[in-house]
């Protein structure tokens, strides 16, 4: 991603932006198996049953489902947010280079 040198440090563009690109691949891919899993969730229904047990249990495991929603939606803002930052990281490296003259 960088290297050290006698003039500073040295960020190459190209390995940022490669992982820009993964992170935004690994976002999509979690967006993927996130509306999977809800598909699946939804496909399935109430596994507990209709009686009054599977009722009672169902309020605990919609719960859970909205948890793993959560967590997904969280991981994915998280690697999102490392994408952007890696994005930003490239235009200010660039920019520096600019005003440097390189």
């Amino acid at each position: 991603m960088g290297d050290i040198s006698f003039e500073g440090y040295h960020a190459v563009f190209q390995d940022l932006r490669a992982r820009a690109a993964r992170a935004d691949s690994e976002a999509e891919r979690l967006r993927e198996v996130q509306r999977d899993l809800m598909r699946v969730f939804d496909e399935v229904g109430n596994p507990l049953g209709d009686d009054q047990y599977g009722a009672a249990l169902h309020g605990g495991h919609h719960k859970r489902q909205q948890g793993l929603r959560d967590a997904f939606t969280s991981c994915i803002r998280e690697v999102e947010q490392l994408r952007d930052g890696l994005r930003e990281n490239v235009k200010n490296y660039e920019n520096a280079e600019h005003l440097r003259g390189g």
